[in-house]
């Protein structure tokens, strides 16, 4: 799915680089979803119906790059089987933000969740100063229930960008399981938060559930 330019877009319930049975990688050669230069999109919902299955391919899961902005990514699985409980992982990042701000993944309840595990880069990547996104409520490196380790195969969440928003009281995400940092803040950022997220243990809190390195590291 290539949507570039124009504003307004929906994704919704599609199996994009994963064949019907929920199961069988199929991916596409490049990105899953690639929006670029464009705003105010929405890929998923809040419903079981209304997500997307986007595995399996050969460059990110969902790439989102250059001005527009202010999209939505919610309720999906990326980098899993249907059921969120197999690594189908993408080939780079799950979600791949470059350059782009103010988006939003995740949501204010869990009906909003997004499962960005299993694939081969980084979980969650916001690149080149993508500024004032917000990320709440996922599952980052774990199955779709919380407690399994399907860890990314570097870090579960990469920020290269000021005030953004990790988690917020009672709606924080869970990062664990990644074979690199949970989650590693670099460069020039600025004004980033990270509140209320469970970081290496599982979605009670109560079960080690660890990244290979730092919880969270910063760096420069």
């Amino acid at each position: 799915v290539e949507i570039a330019g124009g504003s307004d877009n929906v994704v919704r319930g599609n199996y994009i680089g994963i064949a019907a049975n929920g199961t069988t990688e199929l991916g596409n050669t490049s990105d899953g979803v690639h929006i670029s230069n464009s705003g105010f999109n929405v890929v998923g919902g809040s419903t079981v119906g209304m997500r997307n299955v986007i595995s399996g391919n050969d460059l990110h899961g969902i790439a989102v790059v250059g001005t527009g902005g202010t999209n939505e990514i919610r309720g999906n699985y990326i980098g899993t089987d249907a059921a969120g409980t197999l690594d189908r992982g993408n080939s780079n990042d799950g979600i791949h933000i470059n350059g782009s701000d103010e988006n939003s993944i995740g949501g204010i309840s869990a009906a909003d969740r997004n499962v960005v595990s299993g694939n081969d880069g980084d979980g969650i990547e916001l690149l080149n100063n993508s500024d004032s996104n917000t990320i709440k409520n996922n599952y980052i490196g774990t199955s779709a229930d919380g407690m399994a380790d399907l860890g990314n195969s570097a870090i579960g969440l990469r920020i290269d960008g000021s005030s953004n928003k990790i988690g917020t009281i009672g709606q924080g995400n869970v990062i664990s399981g990644n074979k690199l940092d949970g989650i590693t803040i670099s460069d020039a950022t600025d004004g980033t938060t990270v509140i209320g997220n469970y970081v290496g243990v599982d979605v009670t809190g109560e079960q080690p559930l660890g990244n290979a390195f730092a919880g969270i590291a910063l760096i420069n």
